[in-house]
């Protein structure tokens, strides 16, 4: 197995596990301009994927941040974890994604994680992701098996629906700012000929995101059964396409 490194395929799972102001319990009061959740129940939730026993060598778990409409600027977020004891920055990607931290002290506490926006402009929500291959070049076998552990996992955490549907592909979410040239994904036969994947609707991903971000699906039923998606740009994620 090759070595990965940053968030690959992902896919979007379940709800918004609070808005601002849900009912943590904690001695520790909100600015009007931020907005604040219990630690104890993002653990819990993000607790359900350290826990799945299936396979799950292709995936890792985060919390996201999803903008609640459109026009909500991403710009200076800054998410602490702040209890008596604790004041710590939790970095932010640019596809709005944190490494959750386990912290037991934090959980005795009855932390709260705090975002400097209003209530009401973010959710959050767990997000499975797989590795991703430094190469930028990904077996066809390889895509099929992280998208059958996607599936796997989304019916294993959202037992109240989804069922029968199935991993059609990946979306390939980039920045906009990065311009046409960074949008570039190859398809390589076994002849080594490799051949453009050509624009389509932009992805549920990139569509929560925001305007800034724009996608390209690749259907796996477009494409031969043997060969390689070759990216010549490292996107900010790739989501699996569950229909």
């Amino acid at each position: 197995m090759p070595k990965f490194s940053a968030p690959l395929f992902a896919i979007l799972l379940l709800g918004a596990l609070y808005a601002g102001g849900a009912a943590a319990q904690t001695e520790l009061s909100a600015a009007p301009a931020e907005t604040w959740i219990s630690y104890r129940d993002a653990y819990r939730a993000m607790l359900r994927f350290e826990k799945y026993g299936k396979p799950k060598h292709w995936l890792q778990s985060n919390l996201q941040l999803v903008p609640r409409s459109k026009g909500v600027s991403h710009e200076g977020l800054q998410l602490h974890l702040r209890s008596a004891s604790l004041n710590l920055l939790l970095p932010i990607d640019a596809s709005l994604r944190i490494a959750f931290p386990f912290l037991k002290a934090a959980y005795d506490d009855n932390a709260v994680l705090v975002l400097n926006r209003k209530d009401g402009q973010f959710a959050y929500q767990p997000l499975v992701s797989l590795v991703t291959r430094s190469d930028g070049v990904y077996d066809l076998s390889d895509v099929r098996t992280a998208c059958e552990q996607a599936l796997n996992y989304r019916n294993f955490a959202d037992a109240s629906g989804g069922r029968g549907q199935r991993c059609t592909g990946l979306e390939v979410v980039y920045h906009k700012d990065k311009g046409q040239s960074a949008l570039s994904l190859r398809f390589r036969k076994t002849t080594q000929e490799l051949v453009p994947v050509p624009p389509g609707a932009i992805g549920p991903f990139a569509r929560a995101l925001g305007d800034a971000f724009v996608s390209i699906p690749f259907r796996l039923e477009d494409w031969p059964d043997q060969g390689q998606l070759v990216l010549t740009s490292t996107p900010l994620a790739i989501l699996a396409l569950i229909e």
